[in-house]
């Protein structure tokens, strides 16, 4: 009787803000608890004693009580303890964003033409000349085209020409001849001519360069050093860096520097809310 009265004491003198016991109830174990408080608590009140002197219905409904306190009382502090903040929270590692800016060569077939004279020749009369002319194209030239001609010819009684390309040299020959003699064996004038080559040929030629950048994203913890590499593009040059760090939150620092490798310096080095460097193809970045 004394723990059926101290039982009644403490429901009767708890405090009235049952909010913490209501909060606790967040699974069904602790709903089936606090339904069979509610229960346990009916049975102990309304469940009359024997007349024997035995309190038989009034110990089990009493247990029952006692169960579900303590069910009740281990969510209440389960509750409790998990609304409580953490001491230390977990540093989660910033995701960093990595542009690489590259001026890439860009070609372009141009044909391009050519002409180069083998300056003047004289001949008399029944006399020939057989000059030859010859020209080099450029490396990487392709679909070379030739063509022979005279030019400038004076008192020429005939001429032939013609031109041949052997690899990258274009060669122009011919023969021009000079006039017969008069009928008594006399030569009224020299000839004279040029013999010119001309003709084109296609060779790729740089046009303005295009930009293309590449990308690179991971992840990295504040005040440590990461090393990123950064695949090159064939055929062209890196000009600048911007890298951006971010949180959960949002972007918290970035920079945009410029390359030099255009020139040769493949070492670029800048400080800030974001330290890096720059050497050959890695990037090397602390945030701090």
């Amino acid at each position: 009787m004394q723990l059926t009265s101290a039982v009644y004491l403490l429901i009767e003198g708890a405090a009235t803000d049952v909010s913490p016991i209501i909060k606790a109830v967040t699974d069904p174990f602790s709903l089936l608890a606090l339904i069979v408080l509610v229960l346990g608590l009916i049975a102990t009140k309304w469940v009359p004693r024997k007349q024997d002197g035995k309190a038989g219905p009034q110990i089990v409904a009493l247990s029952i009580l006692v169960v579900s306190l303590l069910a009740i009382a281990l969510n209440v502090m389960r509750y409790i303890n998990t609304a409580k903040p953490s001491v230390e929270a977990v540093q989660r590692p910033l995701s960093i964003t990595i542009n690489i800016t590259s001026d890439k060569k860009t070609l372009k077939p141009t044909v391009v033409p050519f002409q180069v004279g083998g300056g003047q020749v004289n001949f008399g009369c029944e006399e020939s000349a057989h000059p030859a002319v010859t020209y080099t194209v450029p490396n990487g030239a392709r679909d070379v085209t030739a063509e022979a001609e005279w030019r400038n010819t004076d008192h020429a009684k005939g001429q032939t020409q013609f031109a041949t390309v052997a690899g990258q040299t274009v060669i122009a020959s011919g023969t021009i001849t000079g006039p017969d003699r008069n009928w008594v064996g006399k030569c009224a004038a020299s000839g004279r001519g040029e013999l010119v080559l001309k003709g084109t040929y296609t060779i790729d030629q740089e046009k303005e360069p295009v930009q293309v950048v590449n990308t690179v994203a991971g992840f990295i913890a504040a005040g440590k050093e990461e090393t990123f590499v950064i695949p090159g593009v064939a055929g062209s040059s890196a000009t600048r860096c911007r890298i951006v760090v971010s949180s959960v939150a949002g972007e918290i620092a970035s920079a945009t520097v410029p390359l030099n490798s255009k020139v040769g310096v493949e070492k670029a080095k800048f400080d800030g809310p974001i330290k890096a460097t720059w050497a050959k193809g890695k990037l090397t970045v602390a945030v701090d």
